[in-house]
């Protein structure tokens, strides 16, 4: 087995984190072609955006704790390898956002 308990939705998340953060690099870009006299610009406000990036960090550590239970869930874990496999994803999503 290789998870599977949640028919593997979880993997979804890794889409949305992407548009968000599509989101939070084109705030205030005018997109290529556009007209200057029609662009107002992007509104989201810096508290907004970073809403968006506190999204995008709760997904990620979301995602570790989904992959680790969907692993105990179907099987391919026991307890102890579930605790293990979640220190793990969490350690290395610290070591990514040094």
């Amino acid at each position: 087995m290789s998870g599977g308990y949640f028919d593997y939705a979880q993997y979804h998340i890794p889409g949305i984190i992407d548009r968000i953060q599509e989101a939070i690099e084109g705030n205030d870009v005018k997109p290529e072609g556009y007209p200057d006299k029609y662009w107002k610009g992007q509104i989201y406000t810096p508290e907004t955006i970073a809403d968006f990036h506190q999204c995008v960090r709760l997904l990620r550590i979301a995602m570790a704790y989904i992959k680790s239970i969907d692993y105990l869930l179907s099987g391919d874990d026991n307890e102890h390898y579930y605790h293990e496999r979640l220190r793990e994803e969490l350690k290395a999503l610290r070591e990514k956002t040094k």
